[in-house]
Order: structure tokens, then sequence, then C-alpha cells
């Protein structure tokens, strides 16, 4: 995608990217996951975000109790979503989201990726506090 049509590093002086919903369109992903900031989060793998799953959602009844809005949110938007109440939760949180490098998520799941190095060069902060690397 070219970059005068998505978020990029020439859009401000620091572009903090969350990235929440970069699985396939074909699976209602609306996201990307590409790296197009200064520096990209990808929380759970950067796609399918906790409480999101069709598959766990009770949608008949989110239609039933909270009506048609809040039911398309949940069936379309959830993980996107998810980014903006990361950042929301950045700024109103005391304990920070610390982010791990890491070169893959196999690595991250084998737990080869804990570690912040000398003087925190593996680590970020998500969110409000992050710097620019």
């Amino acid at each position: 995608m070219p970059s005068h049509s998505r978020l990029d590093p020439t859009d401000a002086q620091l572009v903090d990217v969350i990235h929440t919903d970069g699985s396939s369109i074909f699976l209602l992903g609306y996201g990307m996951s590409e790296p197009c900031g200064h520096i990209d989060f990808y929380p759970n793998n950067g796609k399918e975000q906790p409480g999101c799953d069709l598959t766990e959602t009770p949608l008949p009844l989110t239609l039933i109790k909270e009506g048609i809005e809040e039911a398309s949110r949940v069936l379309v938007a959830c993980n996107h979503v998810r980014a903006i109440k990361l950042f929301i939760e950045s700024i109103n949180s005391k304990c920070p989201y610390i982010a791990h490098k890491c070169n893959s998520y196999q690595n991250f799941l084998q737990g080869k990726c804990f570690s912040c190095k000398e003087n925190d060069s593996g680590c970020a902060i998500m969110g409000l506090n992050t710097v620019r690397p």
C-alpha cells in the first residue's frame, strides 16, 4: 500500500502504531501487519485479540441486550478497536505496557524475548509514554 494512503513515519515526529487487527481481510482483519511507524507494537501478535473471537462472542445475546450497533462493533471492529482501548489504558494506568523486542512470534512463544538487555534496548513502553527509538 503506498505511503500516501496509510499511516507513515513522515506523518508526525513520532508515529506510534499499535497493531491489533492484522489478520487477512478474509478473516475480517481490517488493519495491517507491516511496520508503518517509528515504533510498532503487536499485542497478541497483532492479530486476534482476547475476547474478540467470534466463536466465543455471544453475538445474539449482545444483539438483544445492547442493540445492533454494539453487536456490529463486536462482529466487525473488536480487534481493531482494541488498539484505541490499549492506548487509552496507557494514559490511565500507572502500570506501563512494556514491549519486548522479538524477531518472531515463534521465538516469543518459546520464551526467548523477555530480556530488556543493556540500557533497556530490547524493550519499549507502548502507548502515551513511548519514546522514539
